[in-house]
C-alpha cells in the first residue's frame, strides 16, 4: 500500500512556510539594500494579507523603491531550507501507518 500526503495544510501548516520564505527574502533585501529586516518581513504579511500570494514581492519592491529581480525573490523564496515543523496529529498519523 502507499499512501501520499500534500505537505501543505497536511503535515503542517502552510503559513509556516510562507512565513519562513518571507524571512529569507527579507534577509536578503536587508543585506543588499541595507534596510531592517523586520521592516521587509512586515511589509510581506501585509501584501500577502490585503493581495494574496500572487505579486508580494511586486508590491514590496514598488513600495520599498527597490530595483530587484522578482525571479530571484522568488528563486530565495522557493529553495530556502524552512524553518518548519510537523503537526502533533501528523506525527501520530504517520506512526499509526507505518506500523
Amino acid at each position: 500500500m502507499i499512501i501520499i500526503f500534500d505537505l501543505d495544510e497536511t503535515l503542517y501548516n502552510e503559513i509556516t512556510f510562507v512565513r519562513s520564505g518571507f524571512l529569507s527574502v527579507s534577509s536578503y533585501i536587508s543585506k543588499k539594500f541595507n534596510i531592517k529586516k523586520k521592516i521587509i518581513f512586515k511589509k510581506l504579511q501585509y501584501f500577502l494579507k490585503v493581495y494574496g500570494r500572487g505579486k508580494v514581492f511586486n508590491y514590496l519592491c514598488a513600495d520599498l523603491k527597490i530595483k530587484c529581480s522578482i525571479k530571484k525573490l522568488i528563486n530565495i523564496y522557493r529553495s530556502h531550507n524552512p524553518k518548519i515543523s510537523i503537526r502533533k496529529d501528523s506525527i501520530y498519523i504517520l506512526k499509526y501507518l507505518s506500523s
